[in-house]
């Protein structure tokens, strides 16, 4: 929606006097010059105020409904069997996230507030599986984000919005990356481990098979088995690194024979 109304202001709002800056990136370089006043009393800028106002809202929301929420978000059936009901629950957060995005709007813009909300969350997310410990995660990369956006734009002179916008980008990218769950890096990990143990079992079944048949001797060569396995020079080193590490073939001369333990390994194979 965010999206489609990006597009419904640009294709035909074209010539509508719009500021695109205000209205998605908001204008946070220029929040001191809209102060709160009360008669004559200036109480400082009056985003500062309608951003703790919220803040002190959802604070004491999740403080208090902590457990329903946790409780409907993740175990709806249990809660409704408990006497709670998750669709008032759910509507009440949604309730709570309308009113911090409508209130924010105006403070930091569309662009942000969609990153803040969003991104933050979705990092914790990637670096834990504890829910307190991604709440908290959540918020300290939300405000390190916000400072490091903030001097990244005194620097440059750029859109304190943007940079902020663009930290938490970052950030997403190397929780993305670094996941010690659902991380590229592990990903990549896991599928050559992967590569490397079905490979091992394949050694360890071609070893089995001929084993004590005529030709032993040739079909046991290391250079004759990384061609017909068709595996590269480093791969089959590492294939043969790690079944002399695991015990199951021992190397003699250039050739592999199994040991006791490979030829336990390899009948279980053929059970």
């Amino acid at each position: 929606m965010f999206a489609l109304g990006t597009f419904l202001v640009t294709r035909f709002a074209a010539n509508v006097h719009l500021d695109a800056d205000a209205v998605l990136f908001g204008n946070i370089e220029f929040a001191p010059f809209d102060p709160l006043l009360i008669g004559s009393l200036n109480l400082g800028p009056q985003s500062i105020w309608v951003m703790a106002v919220l803040c002190a809202m959802n604070l004491a929301f999740i403080g208090l409904f902590y457990k329903e929420l946790k409780l409907a978000t993740f175990d709806s059936g249990l809660a409704a069997a408990l006497g709670f009901s998750p669709i008032i629950i759910h509507y009440l957060l949604m309730t709570t996230v309308s009113i911090t995005a409508v209130g924010a709007f105006t403070a930091v813009g569309a662009v942000l507030v969609v990153a803040l909300m969003i991104v933050p969350a979705a990092s914790a997310y990637l670096l834990t599986d504890r829910l307190p410990v991604m709440i908290g995660l959540a918020v300290a990369i939300g405000v390190f984000c916000a400072a490091a956006g903030y001097a990244v734009a005194l620097v440059l002179d750029a859109s304190v919005a943007g940079a902020i916008s663009t930290w938490c980008g970052v950030c997403f990218a190397l929780s993305h990356l670094f996941s010690p769950r659902d991380g590229v890096i592990v990903r990549i990990r896991r599928v050559r481990r992967q590569r490397l143990a079905f490979a091992t079992d394949t050694l360890i079944l071609h070893l089995s098979n001929h084993e004590g048949v005529p030709g032993e001797e040739h079909e046991a060569e290391v250079g004759h088995l990384r061609g017909e396995l068709r595996w590269s020079a480093r791969f089959a080193a590492d294939v043969l690194a790690l079944a002399l590490r695991q015990g199951i073939a021992q190397a003699t001369d250039g050739h592999l024979f199994l040991t006791e333990a490979g030829r336990m390994r390899a009948a279980q194979f053929t059970e």
